[in-house]
């Protein structure tokens, strides 16, 4: 499921998605797909001024899934 979330909430491994919004329209809302690998990422999203995003939480939840398998 897509879902609206503030930068401040973004966690490694998350899965960021790009909803091709005009970014005249939507400055504040960060527009780069992927995954965030890492704390230090998410900070400069932050910092460059960032305050919400588009994340796929059903995405998130399969790759917790294979890294808990791949623990185990």
């Amino acid at each position: 499921m897509i879902q609206k979330i503030s930068t401040k909430e973004l966690k490694p491994g998350m899965q960021v998605v790009n909803l091709d919004l005009p970014w005249l329209s939507n400055p504040f809302l960060y527009p780069i797909e992927g995954v965030i690998d890492s704390q230090e990422e998410i900070n400069r999203i932050i910092s460059e001024g960032f305050l919400e995003t588009y994340i796929d939480t059903k995405a998130d939840s399969i790759k917790e899934g294979e890294n808990l398998t791949d623990e185990l």
